[in-house]
């Protein structure tokens, strides 16, 4: 939606922009409905003592499992009812408004991590976790509900979203790409948020704590890049594409390019001086293991995915998925299938599998982006519409 509604605000478009915001949030919301219904059905049908063994391995004492399966739904239910309202951010992003998007999420941050914390604090009681679930989908959602009526009814009114303005056929390439993307994001949940629970099942709490602690050093400037730099590159892109300025958005390439290889040479030095660096953060007593694989799964991790955030940036804000959907798919249908089978086969032989090749198993999915993103870009450039002043200028001569 944002790249499209760039296009329509640099036009002055506010029908055709509301006819893209409209039929987005129909579309997210059709889609958070079934993640509901999915979600509600397995955790309303997971035996019980799965389900409390999964989530309280060490709680003080026993929980109600109906109570739990309510307190659930009811996180899940605030995530998907966000996953609505988040819609507001790629508008504001499409504006130009790259400040509010940011306090968007540090506030919601905030809440998670409030929540986290009272969370660990609490004696589990049927009435404390349902009332602590109630409270974190509701202010999970508050900034996006109280920014979204205040936009809505003021600045932003020619193009609220309204059901007269959905129409599925003239927005077809936004749902089109909408799809696209979201199948992406299932893809990232899975290379990178499954990992702690593979870890665990494979290995045991060590390790799992062991990987935290690299990936969270050697992630920080991937977060950096990803969320605070990516917005503004990402409209700036996509607006000089609608106006076909071919030159800004092969020197905006380049400045991510450059980002990227910035951020590489910082983890770089980190590598080097790595037990002094988790000696520093963690204290002596508490430094993992440091050895010459570790470090060169994360320097691989480091080098693939800062580079592939370098071509991803303007992928996206040229609406370009081919690398993203084939790293995608190799992760939803690829990955645990695969990692079973080499659980089990290094059972029988003992090959030496460690935690950290499960880094390198993403660093290889990852690649797909790194080689045919570029050619992507590439081809939309040659093709990248011409400026309204040369079609102007076209059309006179004619």
């Amino acid at each position: 939606m944002k790249n499209k509604l760039i296009a329509a605000f640099q036009n002055k478009d506010d029908k055709q922009a509301r006819l893209y915001i409209s039929t987005t949030y129909c579309l997210t919301a059709l889609i958070a409905l079934g993640l509901v219904a999915i979600f509600g059905v397995v955790i309303f049908s997971v035996p019980s003592s799965a389900l409390l063994s999964f989530f309280f391995k060490n709680a003080p004492a026993p929980i109600d499992p109906m109570i739990f399966r309510v307190s659930l739904f009811i996180v899940i239910f605030g995530i998907c009812v966000e996953f609505v309202l988040k819609n507001l951010s790629f508008i504001l992003q499409a504006r130009g408004n790259n400040a509010i998007t940011g306090a968007f999420m540090l506030a919601t941050n905030a809440i998670v991590l409030i929540f986290a914390y009272v969370f660990s604090m609490i004696e589990f009681s049927a009435d404390r976790i349902i009332v602590l679930s109630c409270v974190y989908a509701f202010f999970l959602n508050t900034p996006f509900i109280v920014v979204s009526i205040i936009l809505f009814t003021g600045k932003y009114k020619s193009f609220r979203p309204s059901f007269r303005s959905v129409d599925f056929k003239k927005s077809s390439d936004v749902a089109k790409l909408g799809i696209k993307f979201f199948v992406v994001q299932i893809g990232t949940l899975i290379m990178w948020g499954a990992n702690e629970f593979i870890i665990l099942a494979m290995f045991t709490g060590a390790e799992v704590t062991e990987y935290t602690v690299y990936f969270k050093l050697f992630s920080l400037l991937l977060t950096i890049f990803g969320t605070v730099i990516q917005q503004p590159l990402w409209t700036s892109i996509a607006k000089y594409y609608s106006m076909g300025n071919k030159e800004g958005v092969k020197k905006l390439i380049k400045a991510c390019l450059a980002i990227s290889a910035g951020f590489l040479v910082i983890n770089l030095a980190l590598t080097l001086f790595l037990p002094t660096v988790f000696s520093l953060w963690l204290g002596d007593g508490n430094v993992p293991v440091v050895d010459i694989w570790r470090q060169l799964s994360f320097i691989l991790y480091s080098l693939v995915f800062l580079f592939c955030g370098a071509f991803v940036i303007p992928a996206n804000a040229l609406g370009l998925f081919k690398g993203q959907l084939v790293t995608a798919f190799f992760c939803i249908i690829v990955k645990i299938p695969l990692l079973v089978g080499i659980f089990y086969l290094n059972k029988q032989f003992n090959f030496g599998f460690e935690w950290y090749h499960i880094v390198l198993l993403n660093v290889a999915f990852e690649l797909p982006i790194l080689f045919v993103t570029p050619f992507e870009i590439k081809k939309a450039l040659v093709n990248i519409p011409k400026p309204e002043a040369d079609q102007n200028t076209v059309g006179a001569s004619q």
